[in-house]
């Protein structure tokens, strides 16, 4: 299955469109003004698939995230200083990796030794866009989490409004 990844042109919190192969919306994702950061996904229904909230006073080099499924942590992810972005990831929801270039526009998201998706950035003028290959919808949330995390760590330079 695949879904496209759309950040919101203007945002002042991260917002982003998850669509389907048919550019229909399927999921939403919104950022706070908060500190920390968070960001939830919710289906269209607006009911809470997943809730990301980053450490506050880290560093980006050194960047930690917990992911939420309601009030309990499924997966903490920290980013470990190596020559190329490394994450180490771990929780109820399993272990995670990240596998791919240095700049991280396309990457593997590996569950134990298994690719659990694939994401590719797709290059566009305004807005960044991934687009996210997968095949069990049970890892979705964890997915669609590390997708947006890895975008707003590795890509904010491209700030238009995202804190």
């Amino acid at each position: 299955m695949r879904l496209i990844v759309k950040e919101k042109i203007i945002s002042l919190t991260g917002k982003y469109f998850i669509k389907d192969t048919n550019d229909q919306d399927v999921f939403e994702v919104k950022g706070s003004f908060s500190m920390p950061k968070k960001f939830r996904i919710n289906n269209m229904q607006e009911q809470e698939i997943i809730m990301i909230k980053k450490k506050f006073f880290r560093p980006r080099i050194w960047a930690k995230f917990l992911f939420y499924k309601g009030d309990e942590v499924i997966l903490t992810a920290k980013r470990k200083l190596r020559f190329t972005p490394t994450w180490e990831m771990e929780g109820p929801a399993g272990n995670y990796s990240i596998k791919g270039s240095i700049f991280e526009w396309d990457f593997n998201i590996m569950k134990g030794e298994e690719v659990v998706a694939t994401v590719m950035k797709k290059l566009t003028l305004y807005r960044d866009s991934y687009c996210v290959d997968f095949e069990d919808e049970n890892e979705l949330p964890v997915i669609l989490g590390l997708t947006v995390m890895i975008d707003y760590i590795h890509h904010r330079h491209n700030d238009r409004g995202r804190g």
